[in-house]
């Protein structure tokens, strides 16, 4: 960098997104709460395994974000270079970050893996894509770690080089999960108004879930590449974790919406069994009485 920045253009903007982002903690516990009290006791173990885990990371990735703004809103405004230091908490932020991508990624791989009838060329590039990306987001935890300040942390190549690689890369994989699933989806549409209206309701929840979260990922480039002399890029950052853990919880709570009369009080007809947002038995729509079956994935992910 040409010159020390002062410290209101250095964190000022980061600090005012990073308050931002508390209000999607309280969403997801309303959420988690909606979630225990609907669905916890009929999940398997593997749903209720991953909302856990999803809670755990967040609660951890909200505690570090509360010391992360006092260190930075309070405790440094003592001297004007202790803004500039790196605080223990900025890499358990970075560490929640990787982990929270993780979960979600996994989550929605597997969800992939079912819709696509086990297409394992597909399924192989979005793993090797989500590891090669942890790998390289850990290599920044490390790298925030063992650095004294941000001013070398930003000065260093090998920092700059890897943090834009591990960003770049969270853009690419969440841009082909998305877009992925909004295409098994969309050539699941049978051509029957009732099902195709549940299609369409699962694709619209996607795109304004699953693309919110790409436009975010590439604003965090974005900012990390042309604010050189701030750390703007953080607050986009931490809004795009809290998005993943709002976003997967929501696809879970959203069966509830779903929910129909078990298909053996009814009549004979087509019955459609959205995997993706699965029950303890699996989301099933009674449509026009018919012979047939149409099933979008061949088993519930839920089991």
């Amino acid at each position: 960098m040409s010159g020390v920045p002062s410290a209101q253009t250095f964190m000022g903007k980061s600090v005012l997104m990073n308050y931002a982002t508390f209000p999607l903690y309280g969403i997801f516990i309303a959420q988690l709460y909606s979630y225990a009290s609907k669905f916890a006791s009929r999940d398997s173990l593997y749903v209720k395994g991953i909302v856990a885990l999803l809670t755990v990371v967040e609660t951890v990735h909200t505690a570090a974000l509360m010391h992360f703004l006092y260190f930075y809103s309070i405790a440094s405004w003592s001297g004007e270079l202790t803004i500039f230091e790196i605080s223990w908490s900025t890499p358990l932020i970075a560490i929640s970050e990787t982990l929270m991508v993780v979960l979600a990624h996994s989550f929605y791989i597997r969800r992939i893996y079912i819709m696509s009838k086990g297409n394992w060329w597909l399924i192989g590039f979005l793993v090797a894509l989500l590891i090669t990306r942890t790998a390289f987001s850990t290599c920044v935890t490390v790298l925030a770690a063992t650095q004294n300040s941000f001013t070398t942390f930003h000065e260093n190549a090998t920092v700059q080089l890897v943090v834009k690689t591990s960003l770049s890369l969270l853009v690419v994989a969440d841009l082909s999960v998305a877009s992925t699933m909004v295409y098994y989806l969309y050539q699941s549409r049978s051509g029957i108004k009732r099902s195709d209206h549940l299609v369409n309701t699962l694709i619209v929840y996607i795109i304004n879930s699953g693309f919110i979260t790409v436009i975010f990922s590439f604003a965090v480039v974005l900012s990390f590449v042309i604010q050189k002399q701030e750390l703007s890029f953080v607050g986009p950052l931490v809004m795009v974790t809290k998005l993943y853990a709002n976003a997967l919880l929501g696809s879970l709570n959203m069966r509830s919406y779903f929910r129909i009369q078990p298909s053996t009080s009814r009549p004979s007809g087509d019955v459609i069994a959205f995997a993706t947002f699965p029950t303890s038995r699996g989301l099933e729509c009674s449509i026009a009485p018919s012979n047939t079956q149409s099933q979008l994935g061949n088993k519930d992910i839920s089991s």
